[in-house]
């Protein structure tokens, strides 16, 4: 007579937890089967079960059955949550089958490469964003392009923020390094692992065609301190009078310059070599721009070299100021010492040769205006007596008003002569 098999008991679960990509397991030591006889086998492997006389079958997460077969192709969707039955071929009655715990499917972690950019401020840095999967990630043959990936997928999009947390990168982004990452990929089988880019954000080149106002003064003070020299001067120029090519964003920029004088000669306009532009990055957006040297201007017209200019004017010698009703004003003893901002010195110089160095004299008056005072002027009480004269020096330089002792004009005296007459009588 055939031994029947009366009971199938579970000692150890098979491989109950995968990974996608992993293949059902089948070789755990793990029945223990009886049969009527009294006869007890031990340790039986869940693939060798058919040579026992108990079938192994594999119930999906929807309920579907199916023969268990050591190396079936497991999915997160259909076995997460499935399980095995033992069902033994006996001819006894009430012999039942068994069911395994449940499997848990994981997903395969795949990762996703998010290539460096390298862009230029101004330009659109997203419309370089890429990225790569790793490809050894994929399971059973899959790439990125194969329908049993791309049918379940919900395509990662792009994150890369400014410094505040929350304006996204854009074309009026800053120079600088921000972070590339992604989010949003779903997969049915697949957890998405994002290694993150970095962008880089490079200076603009910008270029400086022409500087159209405030180029630097060549004084004769400069001049004086080097003489002989060739002067470069500092100078600095904003949107409001400088010409530009490559300029975004309508952005306010200022550059910083050295205006260059090869010429000592007095002049209203001339031309300046320009030298040593850069930005000036504490200004507007300038850190965002570096200066294109090969394109940019070398020579620009609106250089001024003026002539030497009057700093002070001293009184060296006073001028007669006493007078009486009548006489006239006598400058001839006063004198005066001229300084221009070259440093150099005109001592003695005679109140009446005055104008020809730019200085005018005259009478203040009370309302702020002056009246002309000339070698010569007749001189009286009303309109001379206690007043001074004032030297007010032409110059861009803010010279001070020096004035003369206050003149005394008095009243001329006039003698007068009584006549008297005699009488006779006859």
């Amino acid at each position: 007579m055939i031994k029947q098999i009366s009971m199938v008991e579970i000692i150890k679960q098979p491989k109950l937890e995968y990974t996608y990509g992993e293949t059902l397991d089948l070789s755990e030591k793990g029945v223990r089967i009886t049969y009527d006889n009294g006869l007890v086998v031990y340790d039986v492997a869940y693939d060798e079960l058919g040579g026992y006389g108990v079938d192994v079958t594999l119930t999906d997460s929807e309920g579907v059955e199916k023969e268990a077969i050591d190396g079936d192709k497991l999915t997160v969707t259909k076995h997460n949550g499935a399980y095995l039955t033992l069902i033994p071929q006996t001819e006894l009655s009430n012999v039942l089958s068994v069911k395994s715990q449940e499997m848990k499917i994981n997903k395969k972690p795949i990762n996703v490469n998010i290539n460096d950019v390298t862009a230029i401020y101004g330009d659109n840095p997203t419309v370089d964003f890429s990225f790569t999967y790793n490809d050894s990630d994929f399971a059973y043959g899959e790439t990125q392009d194969s329908a049993e990936f791309k049918d379940n997928l919900t395509e990662p999009v792009f994150v890369c923020k400014e410094r505040d947390g929350s304006t996204d990168i854009n074309s009026k982004s800053d120079v600088g390094r921000y972070t590339i990452t992604m989010t949003g990929a779903q997969s049915d089988n697949y957890r998405f692992v994002y290694n993150n880019g970095t962008l880089v954000i490079q200076k603009r080149k910008l270029v400086v065609k022409d500087i159209t106002d405030g180029i630097p003064v060549l004084t004769s003070d400069i001049i004086f301190d080097n003489q002989g020299q060739i002067h470069k001067l500092d100078g600095k120029a904003d949107n409001d009078i400088l010409s530009l090519e490559n300029l975004v964003n309508n952005d306010k920029v200022c550059v910083l310059y050295k205006a260059v004088y090869k010429t000592e000669q007095p002049t209203t306009k001339c031309d300046v070599d320009i030298e040593y532009v850069s930005m000036d990055d504490s200004y507007g957006k300038s850190y965002n721009y570096e200066i294109d040297e090969t394109e940019s201007v070398k020579n620009v017209s609106g250089g001024r070299i003026n002539n030497r200019e009057l700093t002070t004017v001293e009184i060296v010698s006073q001028p007669k100021t006493e007078y009486v009703y009548g006489e006239k004003l006598d400058l001839s003893n006063a004198k005066a010492r001229i300084t221009y901002d070259s440093g150099y010195v005109e001592d003695n110089v005679p109140f009446t040769e005055l104008g020809e160095y730019g200085v005018t004299i005259g009478y203040p008056n009370d309302d702020g205006t002056i009246t002309a005072a000339k070698d010569g002027d007749v001189l009286t009480v009303p309109d001379h007596n206690g007043k001074c004269i004032e030297l007010l020096a032409q110059s861009t330089h803010k010279v001070p008003t020096v004035q003369t002792d206050n003149l005394t004009v008095e009243k001329k005296s006039v003698r007068v002569w009584r006549v008297y007459r005699k009488s006779y009588s006859l």
